[in-house]
């Protein structure tokens, strides 16, 4: 073998042995289309794990509401029967002193603005908790043979998170005496 034949036996051999841009365009390809695939999981973990959160919030938010106004008399000491709403002189949740009271309480504000308040009227300031709201729905429920002053009231707690119900809590709450 001479020289150079030699030479050009190296030169094939060379070009055979390196990738062409096509081939490693291909590669590039198939390496994103697994690397993506492979990340897929975890980013769907990810979005079930922050939903979850948002449901635990908003559980725990609309439980706490439920239990203040369950803890409230059936009907107000001034009263003799049911009247659903708060009266003129309960202007804040604050000086709610009956279930009923609660009918109607919510805490979306115009807008965007929307923020959850503690049972004195107090506002929460928490990042976790920017955009949850409540409200609530009261109402009287009676059998056919039951008179309303031994009704039942039905209490409906929602919670949202900006636009999107998050939660319905339901309880019925009966006279205790």
């Amino acid at each position: 073998m001479t020289r150079a034949e030699n030479n050009t036996t190296g030169a094939l051999r060379f070009r055979r042995a390196a990738f062409t841009l096509a081939e490693t365009l291909i590669a590039s390809i198939v390496l994103a289309i697994v690397a993506a695939s492979a990340i897929l999981p975890f980013v769907a973990g990810a979005q079930q794990l922050n939903a979850a959160t948002e449901f635990e919030f908003a559980a725990s938010f609309g439980e706490e509401l439920m239990e203040e106004i369950i803890a409230r008399p059936f009907h107000a000491p001034h009263e003799d029967g049911p009247t659903p709403g708060p009266e003129a002189t309960e202007t804040d949740r604050r000086f709610y002193d009956s279930v009923d009271d609660f009918d109607g309480y919510s805490e979306m504000k115009t807008g965007t603005q929307s923020y959850l308040l503690d049972y004195r009227g107090g506002n929460t300031v928490d990042e976790d908790h920017e955009g949850y709201w409540r409200d609530v729905s009261v109402t009287y429920v009676a059998f056919t043979e039951q008179t309303e002053a031994n009704a039942i009231v039905q209490i409906e707690v929602r919670v949202h998170r900006y636009d999107n119900l998050l939660l319905r809590l339901n309880r019925l709450k009966v006279r205790e005496d």
